[in-house]
This record gives C-alpha cells, sequence and structure tokens, in this order.
C-alpha cells in the first residue's frame, strides 16, 4: 500500500495518494511498526509533499512534511545516511545495521530539494500570520512553524547580510521582501533558486509561486496598514499587486467573510471600507512605544528599589521598621524582667542591710555603755583607796 501511495505520489495523482492513505488509517499504527515500514510511510509523506506543491497545494504541502523537517533527523528517516547523535554513541553492529537499511542513491529523495519547497511552504503560510497576529496583539496565537520562525529570526540579528547564495539564503530574503509588501523582490528572489531545475514541471511551478506571492503579499499589505486606512479601492489594489479586479475582489470578500478584516465591501464605488474598530487599534509604532514605556516604568521600580535598599543598608524599609519594633520589644521585656527581679530580691537584700546595720549600732552603744561603767567603777576605787590613805 505504502508503494502505492509513493508511486502516484510521484506522479502526480496527489488526490489519489491521498485517498488510498486515508482508507487505509496507516498512520495510525505507523509509529508501532518495523523500521522498515517506517522508512516506507515517512518516503510516502515526502513524496505526496512534494506532490501537492507542484499542484500549488501550499497549505498541504507544508502539513505532510512539517513533522518530517522538523525533526531534524532527515537522513536517517528516509534511510539515507547514518548520522550520530551527541548524546548516543553507536555500537559497530548497530552502525552496520543502519548501513544495511540505506537506500540505492538512484532512488533517494532529495533533501535540498524537500527543504526548499518545505520553506517557500511556510514562507506563504507564516508571513501573513504574522502580519495579523501585529495587526491584533488580542488574537496573538502560536507560529505556525517554529523552524521557519527560528530561521527568520537569526537572519534578521545578523549584522551583515550579502546577496543571498544557497536556497535558504534566497527564502529568508523573500521572506523580508514580502513582510514589506515588495512581492516583486519576493518573487524574484523565489525564482532565483536553481534547485527548481530538478522538477519536471519547473516553468509551471515558477508561475505557480508568482502568483501566490502575489495573493500573499496582498492580504499581508493589508493586515499591515488596515489600521491606516479608512477606505481602499479596487483598482488601486489591483495595479498596486499586478492581479485582475475580479480577483482581488474574491479574495477581500473571503477575507471578510472569514473575519480576517474588520471592513465591508462597497460593490457600488467599488471600495473597501474598514469599520471604526480598526481605527481605534493601534499602530505598530504605537504599539512598540508602548511597549517601551512600559519597560522603562517597570526600570525605573528597580532602581527605586535599589536606591531604598542602599540608603537602608541592605534592608527594605519595611524589613527595618519590623526590626525596630522587634528590638523595643525586646528592650521592654529585658526592662521588666530586671524590674521583676529587683522587687523581691532588693527587698530581701535591704533588709538584711538593715538588720547588720542595726546590729552593729547596737553592739557600738554596747561597748560604749561598758566603758563607762568601766571608767566609773575605777573612779570609785581610787577614791576609796585616798581616803584609806
Amino acid at each position: 500500500m505504502l508503494m502505492h501511495i509513493f508511486n502516484h505520489a510521484l506522479h502526480k495523482r496527489y488526490y489519489v495518494a491521498r485517498d488510498l492513505l486515508l482508507m487505509s488509517h496507516i498512520q495510525e499504527s505507523a509509529h508501532q511498526a518495523d523500521v522498515n515500514t517506517q522508512v516506507l510511510y515517512n518516503r510516502a509523506l515526502a513524496q505526496m509533499g512534494l506532490a501537492a506543491f507542484r499542484l500549488g497545494l501550499v497549505r498541504e504541502a507544508f502539513e505532510h512534511t512539517v513533522e518530517l523537517m522538523s525533526s531534524g533527523h532527515q537522513r536517517e528517516l528516509l534511510a539515507q545516511g547514518v548520522g550520530q547523535m551527541r548524546t548516543q554513541q553507536l555500537s559497530p553492529a548497530e552502525e552496520q545495521l543502519q548501513r544495511q537499511r540505506q537506500l540505492p542513491f538512484h532512488i533517494n529523495i532529495n533533501l535540498e530539494l524537500l527543504e526548499c519547497v518545505f520553506l517557500t511552504a511556510s514562507m506563504l503560510i507564516e508571513i501573513p500570520f504574522m502580519a495579523s497576529a501585529n495587526a491584533n496583539p488580542e488574537t496573538r496565537r502560536t507560529a505556525t512553524c517554529r523552524v521557519f520562525r527560528r530561521m527568520l529570526d537569526y537572519n534578521e540579528r545578523q549584522v551583515f547580510l550579502g546577496p543571498p547564495e544557497n536556497t535558504r539564503d534566497h527564502i529568508m530574503a523573500a521572506a523580508k521582501a514580502l513582510a514589506d509588501g515588495d512581492w516583486v523582490a519576493a518573487r524574484d528572489f523565489i525564482q532565483a533558486i536553481k534547485i527548481w531545475s530538478l522538477l519536471p514541471d519547473c516553468e509551471e511551478i515558477k508561475d505557480m509561486l508568482a502568483s501566490k506571492i502575489q495573493i500573499e503579499a496582498l492580504r499581508t499589505y493589508l493586515f499591515t496598514y488596515s489600521t491606516q486606512f479608512e477606505s481602499v479601492g479596487l483598482d488601486d489594489l489591483a495595479t498596486m499587486f499586478d492581479l485582475s479586479r475580479g480577483k482581488v475582489y474574491s479574495l477581500l470578500a473571503r477575507m471578510v467573510y472569514q473575519d480576517e478584516l474588520q471592513a465591508s465591501l462597497d460593490e457600488v464605488s467599488g471600495v473597501l471600507v474598514f469599520s471604526r474598530a480598526n481605527f481605534e487599534a493601534s499602530s505598530r509604532l504605537q504599539q512598540t512605544a508602548l511597549m517601551m514605556s512600559n519597560k522603562v516604568n517597570a526600570f525605573a521600580d528597580i532602581n527605586e528599589r535599589m536606591f531604598e535598599l542602599k540608603n537602608n543598608g541592605g534592608q527594605a524599609p519595611g524589613d527595618r521598621q519590623g526590626n525596630a519594633d522587634q528590638g523595643g520589644r525586646g528592650q521592654g521585656d529585658r526592662d521588666s524582667r530586671s524590674n521583676y527581679q529587683r522587687g523581691p530580691g532588693g527587698g530581701n537584700r535591704d533588709a538584711q542591710r538593715n538588720r547588720k546595720d542595726g546590729g552593729a549600732g547596737g553592739n557600738r552603744n554596747n561597748n560604749g555603755r561598758n566603758t563607762n561603767n568601766n571608767n566609773r567603777r575605777g573612779g570609785g576605787n581610787q577614791q576609796r583607796r585616798g581616803g584609806r590613805q
């Protein structure tokens, strides 16, 4: 069954291959199958992605290839090479077994072509999504393709960017041009990729990509600048993006019907009138200024806290007040304890001192009395002796 699906996809019969895959329910049990079956399943998905892209089905091509390309181990999953993981060391027997599973070179799927198809489909999906998320921050959701978003962010952080050299550089340059609304530059960058020559219908694919880029550039332009206009004419949009008036009208009608734009179509005057909700929405510059003001306020609060900590000796004002209160309560407890100890003990000591002082005074008085008595006795004895003489 997987070989039949691969064969139909290889000959551009995408819908037949898709119906066979859905009716067979292989995708539900593929992760539990043996290694050879998993390799065939991965090859069938990759070929279906290429077939969908050749037919202009960008969303389907992205869905078929996103899981395979996001893993980072395309060679191992397609049995077209042996890769060494940093955290895993293969034994010689396991490495030999993986080499035996590799497919012959003449039936390999070109990984550079597969990556080109995946990144181009991601660009046509992700760039309008990013523009709509920037226009409506309240409805912002997660990124559709994280791999493409990381590549684009890394490319934008580069200080110096020269002319594109490889396939990835051409797609990143086309993505930035598409985000700015320059569909001509984006088309030229995409059509300059040399890998398209490996496909049998190269010129048809380039024309299809040019048409897709025009449509997505129009959608990106409307998402980006919808807050700056009250109304825009259909003829002006058709001239700007080199599209027919009927195609522009059908595209705008679909966007209004799917609530992608807060606007209404005036068929009589041939203009797209934006609603008042769009005028109340802030522009990108206002959003950036508001975000910067919030960051500056947070930075000022941090500086004030640091200044207070420095003045208070490394303690916050609340902590210092709490420590002062605790110190006051401790001093009061110590005073009360000392007074309590002085009360009973101090009275006893004073009484003992009074008793001692009283006893000493009594002793001294008694000694004085004894001395006087002895003196009197001595004086009487002397008088008696003198009379006898």
